[in-house]
Parts: structure tokens; C-alpha cells; sequence
């Protein structure tokens, strides 16, 4: 064996042994979770859900933070610029993966240098009414906004996400125009529709809950094909327009350069701490179902998601904006 090749295999034995010794280790230091909206939004919530139950397990502070604009695509470029060492994390929703398709420059790869950790929630959306717009359904709804062509707002949270494309699917299959106000965070609509500023909203399933439980909003219907098991009497959209369909879902990510062994030991232990009573009642809270997946499922989801939401949106004959 010659001198260059010993030399060699020193390099990487020295290589191997260090990674493992920093899975071994991982992690030894506080873990920060980005969240690209603001807070108190669905996205912020099922973050520090995650952050305590997920710290709890691995025996680690978790930290989270907010770091709201451009639709979320400011937070997504720090996180993606973030160190690829398991000790920055993001809760993402489906609003990332649209936004690779409604987002000419969305300033991050989304399948390309991210990974899925878990899926924290599958999570439909709702049409949500003021109470002193007088539509009782989306017929009615429908009927609106045929006679008031750009005369009818709705709000969400955010570009490129369910609840804002749950809005143009529908305008698209309905043949209506509706006039669209992006929001920084899903409370932030919220908070506009209780105060009778929009008369329209669509929101994820739990956030809708909350405001129909409180008599602040009125609900027309939900976007999964059938019913919700949280919302019985509440009709899907699909009930009117046959064939309409927008479920979103809320992820925790790490860049696709972490190293294997961190991923796995996050993967593992992001699926105990989900399976934690809080983690249960969080899904309940937001209306959220569970989403188990292979080890192979999970390392596609992403792309899946992508290619998914682009055929949604080029369907639906929404054009990318700047």
C-alpha cells in the first residue's frame, strides 16, 4: 500500500467517524425552527406544537421564529441559506410548494434543498362568511359573484397557498371573478373578517372553527372531497361545483444537505413527539388529520408536492405572478 493511499483511507475513516460521532451527539446545542409568516397564524402554531413536544424528545431547546414577507419566500431564502446541520429547521405549508409554480421567483428550491422531516397536519380549508354578508351557501356565494363581477373580496394568508388558491379554483371551475387580498398571516384575515373589514375569507379548517364557534364568521363550505369529520354539517364545495377539490398541510423540514443520520433521528423522533396527547389534540384543534408515510415517501413528498400544486395551478389557468 503506498503512502498516498493510506493516506487516503485515513481521510476517510476520519470522515466516517466524525459524522457518526456528530449524529451520536446531535443535537448538543439549541435547534431553531423558521416559520416564514408571522405569528399566531396555522403555520406558527403547529410550529411551537412541534418545537416543545420534538425538544421534549431529543432533549433539546427549540426556538421559533418568525420571519414573515414576500408571501413567505423571505424566510424560506434565509432557511434555505441557513448551515445544512440539522440545527435549522422550518415549518412549512402547502403554500411553499405552490409558490414554486405562482411564484416566478420564488428565490428558493423548495424540492431540490429541502427535505421532509414529518407532515404535522393534513388540513383543509373553508369558506368563511361575515355574518352581515347575506349568503347562506356557495351557491348563493356563486350567485354574488356573477352579478358583481371584481365587486367581491376574499382574504387569506399568503400567495400560493390552499387557502389563497382554494379562492382561484374556485373562481375558475364557478366562471366568477373575485378580488384577492393578501394577507402577511392567516390571523391577520381573520382579524379583518370579524371586524367586517372583508366579507370574505378562506381559511384553514381549524382557523375556521375557532371564528364559527365564536359567532364571527359563517361557514359556506369546506374544500376536501367529502365532509369534514370536525365540521359534519358544513357541505364540501364539491357538493356545488363537482370535481373541486384544495387540501393543504403543514410540514417540518431540514435542508437536503443534512447529513443522513441527523434526518433519521429527526424523522424518528418528530414521529414519537406527534404521537404525544398534546400532538393528538393539536391535530383536532386544527382540524387536521394524520399523514404516515415511508421512509421512501417521505424523501419524495416534496417533489410530489410541487409537481402537484403546478398542475393545480396550471389547470386552473392562474398565471405566475412577479
Amino acid at each position: 500500500m503506498t503512502f498516498k493511499h493510506l493516506k487516503l483511507l485515513l481521510t476517510m475513516a476520519t470522515a466516517f467517524f466524525s459524522t457518526n460521532s456528530f449524529a451520536a451527539d446531535y443535537p448538543s446545542r439549541p435547534i431553531t425552527i423558521i416559520v416564514p409568516y408571522g405569528a399566531s397564524g396555522p403555520t406558527d402554531l403547529f410550529a411551537r406544537q412541534i418545537a416543545t413536544d420534538l425538544g421534549t424528545e431529543l432533549n433539546q431547546s427549540i426556538v421559533v421564529q418568525n420571519l414573515a414577507g414576500a408571501g413567505g419566500n423571505i424566510g424560506m431564502q434565509h432557511l434555505e441559506r441557513a448551515a445544512s446541520d440539522g440545527y435549522t429547521l422550518g415549518v412549512i405549508s402547502a403554500a411553499q410548494a405552490g409558490n414554486m409554480t405562482y411564484n416566478k421567483t420564488p428565490g428558493y428550491d423548495l424540492d431540490k434543498n429541502f427535505k421532509l422531516v414529518s407532515v404535522l397536519g393534513v388540513v383543509p380549508c373553508v369558506f368563511l362568511a361575515h355574518p352581515d354578508f347575506k349568503v347562506e351557501n356557495m351557491a348563493d356565494l356563486i350567485d354574488f359573484a356573477r352579478n358583481h363581477p371584481g365587486g367581491l373580496e376574499y382574504g387569506a394568508g399568503g400567495w400560493g397557498g390552499s387557502t389563497q388558491l382554494s379562492g382561484s379554483i374556485l373562481e375558475k371551475m364557478a366562471g366568477v371573478k373575485l378580488n384577492y387580498i393578501n394577507y402577511k398571516s392567516s390571523g391577520d384575515a381573520y382579524n379583518d373578517l370579524s371586524g367586517g373589514h372583508i366579507r370574505l375569507a378562506v381559511a384553514d379548517l381549524g382557523g375556521g372553527m375557532r371564528l364559527i364557534k365564536s359567532g364571527r364568521a359563517i361557514p359556506l363550505a369546506v374544500t376536501s372531497p367529502e365532509r369534514s369529520e370536525y365540521l359534519p354539517n358544513v357541505p364540501t364545495v364539491a357538493e356545488t361545483l363537482p370535481g373541486y377539490q384544495s387540501v393543504g398541510w403543514y410540514a417540518l423540514v431540514v435542508s437536503s444537505k443534512a447529513p443522513p443520520e441527523v434526518v433519521a433521528k429527526l424523522r424518528q423522533s418528530a414521529e414519537k413527539a406527534l404521537a404525544r396527547v398534546a400532538g393528538k389534540d393539536q391535530l383536532e384543534k386544527f382540524g387536521a388529520n394524520r399523514s404516515d408515510m415511508t421512509t421512501s415517501q417521505k424523501d419524495a413528498f416534496l417533489t410530489n408536492e410541487v409537481d402537484r400544486w403546478r398542475t393545480v395551478i396550471q389547470e386552473a389557468g392562474i398565471l405566475p405572478v412577479d
